[in-house]
């Protein structure tokens, strides 16, 4: 009797367009970095909530957005890439 192992499943070939987002992921997700430090480091600041307390809920927003944009992003990449 003769044994072997599992059988991989083939990786499927991407279409053009998951071709196209997997390049532009990186690019991405560098971005949604970048702008969520930004914004963390301006939310750090203190004085931006006596000064501008409307900037400082929007900027609190959008970091909350990209706390939810970024993991998708990245588990995406991770599909495309595998």
């Amino acid at each position: 009797m003769v044994r072997t192992s599992p059988r991989q499943p083939k990786a499927r070939k991407l279409s053009y367009k998951e071709q196209r987002e997997l390049q532009t992921l990186p690019a991405r997700i560098a971005a949604l970095e970048a702008e969520q430090a930004s914004i963390q480091s301006q939310l750090a600041d203190a004085t931006l909530y006596a000064s501008d307390n409307a900037k400082a809920l929007q900027l609190a927003q959008r970091n909350a957005a990209i706390d939810g944009e970024l993991p998708e992003a990245l588990e995406r990449w991770e599909i495309l890439g595998a």
